[in-house]
């Protein structure tokens, strides 16, 4: 979605869904009469892309998918108009996390490590894999950022959403907790006045 006033290029908003990571196709659910519509009013490119849901992929195939937008829109700069000196993302509840990890992980070239278990963050998806997944600014829309403290009911069981992480040494909710990334210990939620 582009603004009405004609420019060469834009600064992009990437805006991913809620779906306790079960839809693959919930980009008309992402908030376009609301975040989208100002975004577009204020001067941004605002995208809303799809990504694998918890039974298309496990971990970290819905990253993987969300790092090859960034990566297109710079791969495809000139020709969709993109600012590539700033593309920010949002999200909403899982696509919130999504947001947060794609903040966190900034400059993580490929794979990182947290104890024993090393996980492949950027993936090899799309065919712009030599251009930057790195992201400017992230808002986070009541995501889940401590993932070993959630409760999605009976919509998903997190282990088995990252079973192949699992490690003897190493519980497998911190591989897909923002906090354990690089980025991590400069990111603070605010959940409201109680925060």
């Amino acid at each position: 979605y582009y603004p009405k006033e004609a420019k060469d290029s834009y600064p992009v908003i990437i805006h991913i869904y809620g779906s306790a990571w079960s839809s693959n196709n919930g980009k008309g659910g992402a908030d376009l009469g609301t975040v989208g519509k100002a975004a577009v009013e204020a001067g941004y490119i605002f995208v809303t892309p799809n990504h694998r849901s918890n039974s298309d992929a496990q971990w970290p195939g819905q990253i993987n998918d969300i790092k090859a937008v960034a990566r297109y829109l710079r791969g495809n700069a000139e020709e969709l108009k993109v600012d590539t000196s700033f593309i920010a993302i949002s999200g909403f509840s899982s696509g919130g996390h999504l947001a947060t990890m794609m903040g966190t992980s900034r400059n993580v070239e490929k794979e990182y490590t947290v104890g024993s278990a090393t996980m492949d963050i950027e993936g090899s998806i799309g065919n712009f894999t030599e251009f930057s997944s790195s992201v400017d600014a992230v808002c986070d829309w009541s995501g889940p950022v401590i993932l070993d403290k959630v409760n999605c009911g009976n919509a998903m069981d997190l282990n088995s959403f990252i079973a192949p992480l699992q490690t003897s040494s190493l519980p497998s909710i911190p591989m897909i907790s923002p906090r354990f990334l690089p980025y991590g210990k400069f990111f603070v939620p605010n959940h409201g006045k109680s925060s």
